[in-house]
C-alpha cells in the first residue's frame, strides 16, 4: 500500500514540471507576439513622425504623440514615440527615461537615450546604453550605429568608418550609416566621397533635408559649383519654404550663372517671408534697378537702409536712384551719411557734389569739389567734372595771388563780376550786394569763406557760390598771423 502511494506521488511530481512548463511556454508565445506587435506599431509610427518632420510639421507630431503618452502612461511604446518626435534634448531624454522605467529592457528607448548622451557628450553612458541594447538584440544594427557615432564624435574616423561599414554590410540601405560616412568625409573635406555618400542617402530618402543642406553647401560654398547647387537648393526649399539662407544661396547661384531673371524671382519670393534678411532687399533693389524698375528698386533699398543704416552699397545705389528720379534732397541725406562713414572715399564726395549741383546749391557743390580735389588732386575725371561746373559759372580752378591783400581781393572781385555778368544774361534785373568774410592762415592760404549779413543781399545762389569759390583759391602775401578779412561787393546791372 505504501509503495502504491509513493508511486502515485512520484508520477505527480514528474508531471508537475511538464504542466508548469506548458503554461510558461504559452505565456512566452503571448509575450513575444505582443512584443512583435508593439515593434510593428513603433516602426510604422516612426515613419509617420519622420514624414511630418521632413514636411516641416514637427510640432504636429509632438502634439499628437504627447497626447498618446499622456493617455497611456504604462505604454513604453507611447513614451518612446513622444520622445522620438521631440527636438529638445532634455525633453527627449525625459521621455526615453520614462519609457525605460516602464520597461527597463525597451530596446529603442536605450538607443534613443544613448543618442541623447552623445549630444551631451556623456560618451561613457552612451556606450553603456548601446552595449546593453546589443545584448537585448545582438542581430540589430542600431546599437552598432550608436557606437559608430561615438567614434565619429571623438573624431576617431578610421574606427567610425569601420563601424559604419559593418552596419552597411548587415543592412545595405541603413540611412544613418550612409549619413555618418557622408559627414565624416565632409569633415575631412573629401568632397568627392562626401557627395557620393550624400547622394546614396538621398536615393533612399529624396526629401532628407539635412543631406540636401550639406550637399548644397558642398556645391555652393566649398567647391563653387553653382550650377550643380541650384537643383539641390530648389529641392531643399520645397521642403523648407521659409528657409532664408537657402533663398540667399539659390538667388546668388542664379546670379553667378548669369540668370538674373530667376535670381530676381527668388529674391521677390524671399522678400515676402515673415522675417527677411537685409541682404534680400539689397539684392532685390539692385536687380530691380538693372531691369529699369527704378521705383521698385527705391522701395526695396529703402527697406534695406532701414535695416542696415551703415551698408555703403545700399546707400550709394539708393542715392543714385534718387538722383535719377530728380530727388536730390533725399540723395544728399544718404551721401552725407556715406561721407560720415568714410570721408576718404572720393566717389562719395563726387556724388555729393553732383547732388548739390542738381539742387542748384552750387556753393555746397564747389565745397565738395574742393574736398574732392584734396583727396584726388590728379584724378582727371573728377577735375573734368569740376571744370564743367566752373565753366557753367564762369570760373576757373586756378589759384591766384597779388602784391598786397587789396590786390588779391580786387583780382578776386574781377572774377566774381565776370560770373555776375554771365548771370545777367538770364536775369537782367539781378542786383544787390554781398560781403565776403575770410579766415586766412599765417601762410596766406584761405581756411574758410562765409557770407556776412548785408542790406539788400544779392539772392542768387550761383553768384554766392562764385564769391565763396573764388576767394577760397586766393593766396595772400604779407600775412604773418591768422587773420579775418571782410570784403563787400556791390552788384549792379
Amino acid at each position: 500500500m505504501l509503495c502504491k502511494r509513493i508511486l502515485v506521488l512520484l508520477v505527480c511530481c514528474s508531471l508537475w514540471p511538464a504542466l508548469f512548463g506548458c503554461e510558461t511556454t504559452g505565456g512566452n508565445v503571448k509575450d513575444n507576439k505582443e512584443s512583435q506587435d508593439n515593434e510593428k506599431i513603433l516602426l510604422k509610427e516612426r515613419k509617420v513622425i519622420d514624414q511630418l518632420v521632413n514636411d516641416g510639421k514637427r510640432y504636429d507630431a509632438i502634439k499628437a504623440y504627447q497626447a498618446r503618452s499622456f493617455s497611456s502612461p504604462d505604454s513604453d511604446t507611447a513614451h518612446y514615440l513622444y520622445g522620438y518626435a521631440l527636438k529638445n534634448p532634455q525633453k527627449k531624454w525625459k521621455a526615453f527615461d520614462q519609457c525605460l522605467r516602464v520597461n527597463p529592457k525597451q530596446y529603442w528607448c536605450m538607443i534613443g537615450r544613448g543618442k541623447i548622451y552623445i549630444k551631451w557628450r556623456v560618451m561613457d553612458r552612451a556606450a553603456s546604453d548601446f552595449e546593453s541594447a546589443r545584448t537585448i538584440h545582438p542581430q540589430r544594427v542600431d546599437a552598432l550605429v550608436g557606437l559608430a557615432e561615438i567614434a565619429e564624435s571623438r573624431q576617431e574616423d578610421t574606427k567610425a568608418i569601420e563601424l559604419y561599414t559593418q552596419v552597411l554590410t548587415k543592412e545595405t540601405n541603413n540611412t544613418e550609416a550612409l549619413s555618418g560616412l557622408a559627414r565624416i568625409y565632409y569633415r575631412q573635406k573629401n568632397w568627392g566621397k562626401a557627395i557620393t555618400w550624400f547622394n546614396k542617402r538621398l536615393d533612399l530618402e529624396p526629401k532628407h533635408f539635412d543631406s540636401l543642406e550639406m550637399l548644397a553647401d558642398i556645391y555652393y560654398s566649398r567647391t563653387k559649383q553653382y550650377a550643380a547647387s541650384i537643383p539641390v537648393l530648389e529641392k531643399a526649399l520645397k521642403i523648407r519654404p521659409k528657409h532664408q539662407k537657402m533663398y540667399m544661396f539659390l538667388a546668388d547661384a542664379y546670379e553667378r550663372t548669369n540668370d538674373q531673371d530667376k535670381a530676381l524671382d527668388v529674391y521677390e519670393r524671399a522678400s515676402k517671408l515673415p522675417q527677411v534678411f537685409f541682404y534680400t532687399f539689397f539684392r532685390l533693389g539692385v536687380l530691380r534697378a538693372k531691369k529699369n524698375n527704378r521705383e521698385g528698386g527705391i522701395e526695396a533699398l529703402e527697406v534695406a537702409v532701414k535695416q542696415r543704416s551703415d551698408h555703403e552699397p545700399s546707400l550709394l545705389l539708393l542715392s543714385d536712384l534718387y538722383m535719377q528720379s530728380k530727388q536730390p534732397d533725399k540723395a544728399i541725406q544718404l551721401l552725407r551719411r556715406l561721407t560720415r562713414i568714410n570721408g576718404q572715399n572720393a566717389t562719395y564726395r563726387a556724388k555729393l557734389a553732383q547732388a548739390f549741383a542738381q539742387k542748384e546749391d552750387y556753393a555746397s557743390a564747389l565745397r565738395q569739389y574742393q574736398e574732392l580735389m584734396q583727396l584726388k588732386p590728379d584724378d582727371n575725371q573728377y577735375r573734368a567734372s569740376l571744370r564743367k561746373l566752373l565753366g557753367k559759372l564762369g570760373l576757373s580752378d586756378s589759384t591766384y595771388t597779388g602784391k598786397s591783400v587789396r590786390a588779391v581781393m580786387d583780382k578776386g572781385k574781377r572774377t566774381i563780376l565776370r560770373c555776375y555778368r554771365q548771370r545777367l544774361k538770364t536775369n537782367k534785373a539781378l542786383r544787390g550786394s554781398l560781403e565776403a568774410r575770410l579766415i586766412v592762415s599765417a601762410n596766406g592760404k584761405v581756411e574758410k569763406v562765409t557770407l556776412g549779413e548785408v542790406k539788400n543781399p544779392l539772392e542768387d545762389k550761383i553768384v554766392q557760390a562764385c564769391v565763396k569759390w573764388t576767394f577760397q583759391l586766393a593766396i595772400f602775401p604779407q600775412i604773418k598771423r591768422r587773420v579775418r578779412l571782410r570784403y563787400p561787393i556791390s552788384f549792379r546791372p
